[in-house]
C-alpha cells in the first residue's frame, strides 16, 4: 500500500482501500447473506451430530455448538475491526499526502478517502437468521 501511495495515479490505493469495503457489502447482499446464514447454520448442524456421535461413543460433551456460536460470530467481528483498521490507517496516511494538494482531483481523492474512511466505522457484516 505504501507503494501505492507514492505512485501518482490515485486509482489504484484508491481501489486497495474500497476492496475490503466492496466484500463486506458483497456478504451483505440480501441473496448471498441468505446463502450464508444456510451454510453457517448447516456447518452448526453437522458438528450437533459430531457431538452427539462423540458423546454417545462413550465421550464427555464439548458443547461445540455453543463453541460454533460464539467463535462465528467473534471471527466475522475481528475481520470487520481489521477492514476498519486498515482502512482508518492508510485512509489517515493517504489524507497526509492528499489534503496537501490542490485541484479537482486532490478534492476529489480526498472526498472519496474520507466517504470510505466513514463507511467503515459503521461497517458490519449481517448475521440476521444465524442459530
Amino acid at each position: 500500500m505504501k507503494t501505492l501511495l507514492d505512485a501518482k495515479d490515485p486509482k489504484y490505493f484508491l481501489k486497495n482501500l474500497r476492496a475490503p469495503l466492496t466484500v463486506i457489502t458483497y456478504l451483505n447482499h440480501f441473496t448471498i447473506q441468505d446463502h450464508m446464514v444456510e451454510a453457517l447454520n448447516t456447518v452448526r448442524v453437522e458438528f450437533g451430530r459430531a457431538e452427539t456421535w462423540w458423546v454417545n461413543a462413550g465421550n464427555a460433551l464439548v458443547q461445540i455448538e455453543r463453541r460454533w456460536d460464539q467463535w462465528i460470530r467473534d471471527s466475522l467481528d475481528y475481520d470487520v475491526r481489521r477492514v476498519r483498521t486498515f482502512i482508518q490507517k492508510w485512509g489517515n496516511e493517504i489524507l497526509k499526502y492528499w489534503a496537501v494538494r490542490t485541484g479537482p482531483e486532490a478534492l476529489q481523492v480526498n472526498e472519496i478517502v474520507r466517504s470510505l474512511m466513514s463507511q467503515a466505522q459503521t461497517a458490519t457484516i449481517n448475521l440476521n437468521g444465524l442459530t
